[in-house]
């Protein structure tokens, strides 16, 4: 029992409402396009109540959803251990930048896209061999007093506590 969605004009609002099923009523696509802003209202606009998600599905099963929760902004893969990619473009190229990696709950940021913090001249990023950090002109990178700097095993370790540096290693 599908219903047809119905086109409401008042005002300077136009609102599309839509329930049942599209499938097997001949639309295969609904575009809505605009010079002006669009919202799209995830609750009952008369009643105040507030849900609801955008789902996307491949065929019936719901691969990913953008949904509000305490007014946080969600985004979701539904699909076990699979990313969510972010790409730009990039002088005419789609780009990866990062992703949020399902498989083992990590962010990867691409090799040799930097991580910038703060401004464009501080930064770091890996090259698959080497992890490099960035200041800016006069720059330092600041390690706080008592935190110690390890190598291999812990074995070697350089560490300050504000007035002395010691440096220490296994013999």
């Amino acid at each position: 029992n599908v219903k047809a969605p119905v086109l409401n004009l008042t005002g300077s609002e136009i609102v599309l409402y839509s329930s049942g099923s599209a499938r097997n009523s001949g639309i295969s696509r609904m575009e809505l396009r605009t010079d002006k802003a669009m919202i799209l209202n995830l609750g009952d606009s008369e009643s105040g109540t507030a849900g609801g998600a955008i789902q996307l599905q491949v065929t019936g099963t719901e691969a990913g959803s953008i949904a509000l929760s305490a007014g946080n902004l969600i985004l979701s893969n539904s699909i076990s251990d699979r990313d969510i990619i972010f790409k730009v473009n990039d002088g005419g190229t789609a780009t990866e930048v990062f992703r949020v990696d399902g498989d083992v709950s990590a962010v990867l940021v691409a090799a040799n896209k930097k991580l910038m913090l703060g401004a464009a001249e501080e930064s770091l990023h890996g090259d698959g061999t080497d992890i490099h950090f960035s200041v800016g002109a006069n720059g330092d990178i600041n390690i706080p007093a008592n935190i110690g700097l390890t190598f291999g095993d812990d074995g070697e370790k350089i560490e300050g506590d504000g007035t002395d540096l010691t440096i220490a290693g296994a013999k």
